[in-house]
């Protein structure tokens, strides 16, 4: 059982396949900084309390653009959004992955 919380932990972030984006599987308090194909430094820092609220911030520094993918859970609203830069993103479909350009 005490090895729950380190699993959990090392399975937050993944590479794209193609080693070019990466994906948010899961949601917690992180901070994960890699590089990607190229090079491309990357720093995320995310704050949240999720699940005990629906809320997850996350602050980005990349030295150049890449693709994030963020997990929308099967049981998000259809009322969920997420915002970039203070800019409303597209609708987001429950159960799927939302690609951003970052």
């Amino acid at each position: 059982h005490v090895q729950g919380w380190p699993k959990f932990v090392s399975g937050l972030w993944m590479a794209t396949a193609d080693k070019d984006g990466l994906v948010a599987a899961a949601y917690a308090p992180s901070r994960l900084t890699t590089q990607l194909s190229g090079g491309r430094a990357v720093t995320v820092e995310t704050i949240t309390e999720y699940p005990f609220s629906g809320v997850v911030n996350m602050s980005i520094s990349a030295s150049a653009a890449f693709s994030l993918f963020l997990r929308v859970p099967h049981f998000a609203t259809p009322a969920s959004t997420v915002r970039m830069n203070g800019q409303e993103e597209k609708a987001l479909q429950p159960g799927t992955l939302h690609e951003l350009s970052v």
